[in-house]
């Protein structure tokens, strides 16, 4: 029969036992409460920029020619655009607070605008939204310069063109009232596509943000 000494000697023990494995839970607890609220709070406070690949183009008409119903010489092209964008923000939604722009330049000179993405429209936090754009210009001659109209020849001479598509807009995120520019450029080297539906291989081009400083007419 164990003595009363050291029952109470397994008792304190096992007290002892108990308040260490209680303490230690209450550490693992506090700090995993502390390591989620960096987390959440890194969430909420770093805003990662927009992001946009083109997955697919097809440009079926880029020439000069001219017009039966007006003088001068004009500059026209068609083309089709698949844009995806990417909200990487896991912790928050964002809304499109002015229309989402696409400016077609060639040759820093801007050919035409079109607006793809209306205001008011969400998307979802950490997802990508595919978007289809079709554009089409028709400007006169002079909007190419002289150096623009010179260096159309030559890639008219190869068949392939080198364009620009340069997303501009303006968003805001979930829990975030300061509103953000959207700048990014797109550089495409692109074949004229042949009549009908043939396909055209294109490989997806990341679009990298630019500055608007880079004035182009």
């Amino acid at each position: 029969m164990a003595s009363p000494r050291r029952n109470r000697t397994l008792y304190l023990s096992t007290i002892q036992d108990n308040w260490r494995w209680f303490t230690a839970f209450v550490v693992v607890i506090a700090l995993a409460l502390v390591v989620a609220a960096v987390v959440v709070g890194e969430a909420f406070a770093v805003i990662h920029d927009v992001q946009a690949k083109v997955e697919d183009v097809r440009l079926d008409t880029f020439a000069l020619y001219t017009t039966n119903h007006t003088a001068g010489l004009f500059a026209g092209g068609n083309i089709s655009v698949a844009v995806a964008v990417r909200n990487p923000n896991w912790a928050m939604s964002m809304e499109y607070t002015k229309p989402l722009v696409a400016a077609f330049v060639f040759f820093q000179r801007r050919l035409h605008n079109a607006s793809f993405v209306e205001e008011g429209r969400s998307q979802r936090r950490s997802s990508t939204r595919l978007h289809l754009l079709h554009a089409a210009w028709e400007v006169p001659s002079q909007v190419l310069d002289t150096a623009a109209m010179e260096e159309f020849e030559k890639q008219n001479a190869t068949g392939v063109f080198d364009l620009e598509m340069r997303l501009s807009g303006e968003i805001k995120f979930l829990a975030h009232r300061k509103l953000r520019r959207m700048h990014l450029s797109c550089p495409l080297r692109l074949q004229v596509a042949p009549p009908g539906h043939e396909v055209v291989v294109f490989p997806p081009v990341e679009c990298v943000p630019f500055t608007p400083e880079n004035v182009y007419i």
